[in-house]
């Protein structure tokens, strides 16, 4: 019960006053200097967000920009300059993934970001109590599977036994993270972390959990950017679910030439959404397009619906 009361009490940001605000992030990371650089790209409430990089001079570097109410961040740190790509995607890459408000972050380490110490910012505190209560974020245990992988001997990761059990030990890990999630939005419904876990888990296949305790939470975090756009796709569970007709769209073919989905009823349609900031997206399509030359289904038509990332900062 104590625990309750401590979270509650400490997981109640300022989330009625999103306004707009200025950051900033000042590291020390030990006595890396050029070419060593970091590269951080943030999200805040309103959807927005934005991507800075500097170069580390004697350890230090400082980041800056602006942000409405919180965001979500990941910054990388390339030790050998070798370019953001391989700074964030690289096996072993040095990269972490967190919240900020409109604060001066200073980030210290004698080696790396990710045994990196945190000060001068309340969200990011906020961030650890709340993660810390669910069992850690989805990237930690994403990084723990890796990890296990590499780790494993090739014979090992031939065994389609042994490849089962630690596929079902993490999807264990992944089930028990979700209901402390839930368990959370569910306790703390004034908190800024119960509205960012309930976003994660929405579109998820289990409206009947999410649906009342999202109506539970308070009317400031539903006022909220992330608030209105969790409630707008709160709202389109019912016509999205398994059983319904799909949402009415048009799209122009490869030829230019506009094609409803309503044109198609009857027929088999499979339907791709992919972003093109997602490196592992793409080497994806040519598997899919083989895995529908294979089956026994006829699929009459292959829709690929991108979501193109602008660059909004030089």
């Amino acid at each position: 019960m104590l625990k309750r009361i401590f979270l509650a009490t400490m997981l109640v940001p300022a989330v009625a006053s999103a306004q707009t605000g200025t950051f900033t992030i000042t590291g020390n990371i030990g006595k890396l200097d050029k070419p060593a650089k970091v590269y951080i790209d943030y999200t805040s409430d309103n959807g927005k967000g934005g991507e800075d990089s500097a170069v580390l001079v004697n350890g230090q570097f400082k980041l800056t920009g602006k942000l409405v109410g919180n965001a979500s961040a990941r910054l990388a740190l390339d030790h050998e300059g070798k370019g953001k790509g391989f700074s964030v995607y690289s096996p072993g890459a040095d990269v972490i993934y967190f919240y900020f408000g409109a604060e001066n972050v200073k980030i210290a380490s004698k080696d790396s970001l990710y045994n990196a110490t945190f000060s001068g910012s309340k969200v990011y505190n906020e961030f650890v109590a709340y993660k810390k209560y669910i069992g850690g974020s989805i990237m930690e245990l994403s990084r723990d599977y890796q990890q296990a992988y590499m780790e494993a001997s090739d014979e090992d990761k031939r065994d389609a036994e042994f490849m089962q059990a630690m596929n079902s030990r993490f999807e264990a890990r992944r089930k028990a993270r979700a209901e402390k999630v839930l368990e959370f939005a569910k306790n703390n419904p004034k908190s800024y972390f119960a509205l960012a876990g309930l976003s994660e888990l929405a579109d998820k296949g289990n409206a009947a959990v999410t649906k009342p305790i999202w109506d539970a939470l308070s009317k400031e975090l539903k006022a909220t950017d992330m608030g209105k756009e969790l409630g707008l796709r709160m709202a389109s569970i019912n016509i999205t679910k398994v059983g319904q007709p799909a949402p009415a769209f048009t799209q122009n073919d490869v030829d230019g030439k506009p094609l409803a989905l309503a044109s198609l009823k009857g027929k088999v349609v499979l339907i791709d959404f992919w972003a093109s900031w997602c490196s592992p997206a793409a080497p994806k399509i040519p598997i899919c397009c083989r895995n529908i030359k294979s089956t026994k289904t006829r699929v009459s038509k292959f829709f690929l619906c991108r979501s193109i990332q602008i660059k909004r900062h030089g």
